[in-house]
């Protein structure tokens, strides 16, 4: 509770925090003393890392602290639910232990959260897959407990298949690479044959000395995903930053930047956009919601999908756009207001 707060804010936080209320209010086998001193320690340890950074803001900045419980009370306000849901769930698991799901404590728990979590991020989250990321937690817990489970000639061609399926990707990204490739620098061709290599390697032995068991699956998978993204991380993240990078963007955008301006609004602006904008040009932005009034004379706005069309009223005027190159669904527009 105490890191989650200090990394994310309210929403891990809350998600924690009523799961824990809710187990004991819905379900009689988590009514117990142990269960209330550890829930107890637990707030106590977190105040201890919340409280002083609070107090510190408190006497430091205290508008700035008031200005970001608004905001992080007002970030509750969303409906992405529907957006979440479609992630897959441990079906499996749910069907194979479908008659004890409100029974087990271990189901209760995953459950709770599950819900707990999707109820919170859907009022809360933006629609990115990465604030599904603690939905995971439940799932793979569902999932990791039902292996025993699976028969052995589900379990074998699963592990079969993720064998192939990273062992031919694995292929792939080398022989992408050395297509891409000439040879020089040596000195970080050696480097990245030897990081890489050295990945496939440990890959390689680690699927030949498992014993084929279902515990065996889940460990081949997470080896076989870790060495895929080593591989990539490695031989491909020149072309993959190239491509995804957000500096050709607003090094433009900055080349147009009036010398002179108040301050510079945006609607739609993820925060990690917000923040490289930031890093790359020193340009800061203030959010506002759609239909606020706009106070500043520059307006940006992150376009999702297609670009909607604005209505500012007079005086403003479009100065620019641009997307990264690779880009299909996201998109950045400039407007100015002049008088």
């Amino acid at each position: 509770m105490g890191v989650s707060f200090l990394s994310t804010g309210l929403l891990p936080l809350s998600i924690i925090l009523l799961t824990c209320i809710l187990l004991p209010t819905c379900f009689r086998v988590w009514r117990t003393t142990s269960f209330a001193k550890f829930y107890s320690m637990s707030i106590a340890v977190a105040a201890f890392l919340i409280l002083p950074w609070l107090t510190l803001c408190y006497y430091s900045e205290p508008e700035i602290l008031t200005s970001w419980w608004v905001t992080s009370f007002n970030q509750f306000s969303h409906l992405h639910h529907g957006y979440f849901l479609n992630l897959p769930l441990a079906g499996w698991s749910l069907w194979r232990f479908r008659s004890q799901l409100l029974n087990q404590p271990r189901f209760q728990l995953c459950i709770t959260f599950f819900i707990v979590a999707i109820m919170m991020i859907g009022l809360a989250g933006e629609t990115k897959n990465i604030f599904a990321l603690p939905l995971l937690i439940p799932l793979t817990a569902l999932g990791s407990g039902s292996l025993e489970t699976l028969r052995r000639g589900a379990s074998s061609a699963l592990n079969w298949f993720g064998l192939i399926l990273f062992g031919f990707l694995g292929f792939l990204a080398w022989l992408g690479w050395a297509a891409m490739m000439s040879g020089n620098p040596a000195k970080l061709k050696e480097r990245l044959f030897f990081l890489s290599g050295l990945e496939h390697l440990i890959w390689l032995f680690a699927i030949f000395r498992s014993q084929h068991s279902n515990r065996s699956v889940a460990t081949n998978w997470a080896i076989g995903m870790t060495f895929l993204w080593t591989v990539l991380m490695t031989l491909w993240l020149p072309m993959i930053d190239s491509a995804r990078s957000y500096s050709p963007v607003f090094l433009s955008l900055k080349q147009i930047f009036p010398a002179e301006y108040t301050c510079v609004a945006s609607e739609h602006l993820g925060s990690a956009q917000r923040d490289l904008l930031y890093y790359y040009t020193g340009i800061k932005t203030y959010t506002v919601q759609p239909g606020q009034l706009i106070k500043c004379d520059l307006f940006l706005i992150q376009d999702a999908k297609n670009p909607k069309k604005v209505s500012l009223g007079d005086g403003w005027h479009q100065v620019w756009s641009g997307k990264r190159i690779t880009e299909r669904k996201e998109s950045f527009r400039l407007f100015q207001q002049t008088k």
